[in-house]
């Protein structure tokens, strides 16, 4: 089988695992937010804003490199495991400690025992990075998709049962960490490999550089896009955090369910692929398609969010439609980026990785505390979307450095549905403000959306169907083999 048929094959069984934990995932959380207080889900919400930092460190691009190796050397992925399984340690100790002080001091009283618990996270995480990666290098998606959906309901039945038995937030604490074992046991039997406890001084020789670069910047890298939710804490407490996570988890499902399944599956793949230029026309093929879906989605969204925000959450979260509206349209730029770190790792250049993490983390710290400060939730959030249209224009530029992508050959490519969601996205807007305001918010946001999906689909027939017609060529291998013949083939440019 061909990469392009493995990645293809991959992101599907992504797109099916990955969108049936999500959705079990939210609808938990919409449940759980009903239910808990504003303070409680801020309180757990910074906190794994911390230990997903933490997280970066714990792996330190060692997953990358069992990817990346042309075979699977049990001695090295020992090796990496070892390392891996001590830094989780090391940083559990240190959340439990330092972390969960600072916690119970300068954020919230009550907080620190919870953080301490959460910081079991770090080991769980890096007793099962080097399996995960094993099955990655392997196209083993389909048993990396079974494994979240089964965590995700064992995990979230338990919450919700103690949610309602006044748990408050030791709920979501408790459902974090029966999440991350079930995870660990489920990837370990997926893997079928045992590491040992070894280190190896030649082999961590070898691995520092490409590992030390990755680490580094993947840390700056989360660190730009999580700066809001920390600049929120220190400046409108749990509370703040609680109403922002509220309306920044609108633009984490979208990301989740049309992106992630092809960004996992994206490095193995590109890893595959040969020289930088190769990799650019690959980059490119996953872009346009994830284009296709972002755009619509990002913008009509911006367009609605209110309304969502209000029938998913309740009138208690009316805070966090604006700042879903924002964060909804920032997204937007963020489609030529979110294949651009994969890229440039595969393609050997970590350097370009890092020089972007550097900017975004920059960027991101500047403009959110300045907005942030003045404009309160909306101004954080405003500042995130400024820092994503910047983050867009240097990757273009990155894209043409080390991949050979010329900047107006990625534009051209996504032209088509961003000019056809943004015409959508007008249109829905205005049909909701005046032709439609006299309605409920129910009926009048459930016409909103079939309107918008049929404009889209129309617009995109009569003046995206090139578009289409590429889109349908890379995902032909998932299609029946009569069907697929039937497909013209781009040209070998595209």
């Amino acid at each position: 089988m061909s990469i392009k048929s493995k990645f293809v094959r991959s992101s599907g069984w992504m797109l099916l695992g990955t969108g049936s934990d999500y959705v079990i995932q939210f609808v938990i959380f919409v449940v759980l937010a009903r239910i808990l207080a504003v303070s409680e889900v801020g309180v757990v919400a910074l906190a794994i804003v911390v230990i997903e930092v933490g997280r970066v460190v714990v792996n330190s691009g060692y997953g990358e490199v069992i990817v990346r190796r042309e075979t699977f050397d049990e001695h090295v992925a020992s090796v990496c495991f070892t390392i891996n399984l001590a830094l989780g340690v090391a940083l559990a100790l240190a959340m439990a400690t330092l972390g969960s002080f600072a916690f119970e001091h300068f954020y919230q009283a009550g907080s620190g025992a919870p953080v301490a618990a959460l910081s079991a996270i770090f080991v769980l995480e890096a007793s099962r990075a080097v399996h995960s990666a094993k099955l990655r290098r392997e196209f083993k998606y389909r048993d990396i998709a079974a494994r979240g959906t089964v965590a995700s309901l064992l995990s979230g039945a338990g919450a919700i049962l103690l949610a309602l038995n006044g748990w408050g937030v030791w709920s979501l604490v408790l459902q974090r960490l029966v999440y991350q074992a079930v995870m660990n046991g489920v990837t370990w039997w997926s893997a079928r490999w045992t590491p040992s406890l070894v280190l190896d001084r030649a082999v961590m020789r070898e691995l520092a550089p490409f590992t030390l670069r990755v680490t580094i910047s993947r840390t700056l890298d989360l660190l730009g896009s999580r700066v809001p939710d920390l600049v929120v804490g220190a400046l409108f407490g749990p509370v703040g955090v609680g109403y922002y996570r509220v309306g920044a988890r609108g633009i984490d499902a979208i990301n989740r369910l049309a992106i992630q399944p092809f960004q996992d599956a994206a490095f193995a793949a590109f890893s595959r692929v040969g020289e930088a230029r190769a990799i650019g026309h690959a980059y490119l093929r996953v872009t346009r398609t994830a284009a296709i879906l972002m755009f619509p989605l990002q913008i009509g969204a911006a367009a609605i969010a209110p309304e969502i925000v209000f029938l998913v959450f309740g009138a208690k979260y009316a805070e966090s439609g604006p700042v879903f509206s924002a964060l909804a349209l920032g997204a937007m730029p963020s489609t030529i980026v979110y294949f651009t770190l994969a890229a440039y790792l595969a393609a050997g250049h970590p350097k370009a990785m890092l020089q972007a993490s550097g900017v975004a983390l920059a960027s991101n710290l500047g403009f959110v505390l300045v907005l942030g400060s003045a404009y309160g939730l909306l101004g954080a959030a405003i500042g995130l979307a400024v820092t994503q249209y910047l983050l867009a224009a240097q990757n273009l530029h990155l894209l043409n450095r080390f991949l050979g992508l010329s900047p107006r050959k990625v534009c051209a490519d996504l032209a088509a549905p961003l000019i056809a969601a943004g015409l959508m996205g007008i249109s829905v807007y205005a049909l909701k403000r005046h032709a439609l305001a006299h309605l409920d918010v129910f009926p009048r946001t459930a016409i909103v959306v079939a309107a918008g999906a049929a404009i889209y689909a129309v617009l995109m027939l009569l003046g995206g169907r090139r578009h289409l017609m590429r889109i349908l060529a890379d995902v032909a291998p998932l299609l029946p083999r009569a069907v697929a013949s039937r497909i013209p083939q781009p040209k070998a440019a595209e």
